[in-house]
């Protein structure tokens, strides 16, 4: 029986999404990120656009690229609106819509 090698496509939205919000958030273009990494900026692009499938090792060296853990990686992203939704905004005290 051939066992399915690829990740669910909710894993690489995921994946993706909490990426490049990660990179962004540190103010990295894709391939500052890239430098950071030992990876090109097409390697980078491809991850965010969902079109590559990562390594453990790739994983490990984005965490380290990013500053963030696996966990930060691969959280529901549903999760990180509703955190944001919940911060309080810095120009008062209303939470964020």
């Amino acid at each position: 029986m051939k066992q399915n090698r690829k990740p669910s496509s909710e894993i690489l939205r995921r994946l993706s999404s909490n990426m490049a919000r990660l990179r962004n958030a540190r103010g990295y273009t894709q391939a500052a990120l890239g430098l950071r990494c030992g990876m090109s900026k097409g390697h980078i692009s491809k991850i965010e656009q969902e079109r590559m499938n990562v390594s453990v090792a790739t994983i490990e060296t984005l965490c380290a690229g990013l500053t963030c853990s696996v966990e930060d990686l691969f959280m529901k992203v549903e999760a990180v609106f509703s955190a944001r939704r919940r911060a309080p905004d810095p120009d008062g005290d209303e939470s964020l819509e």
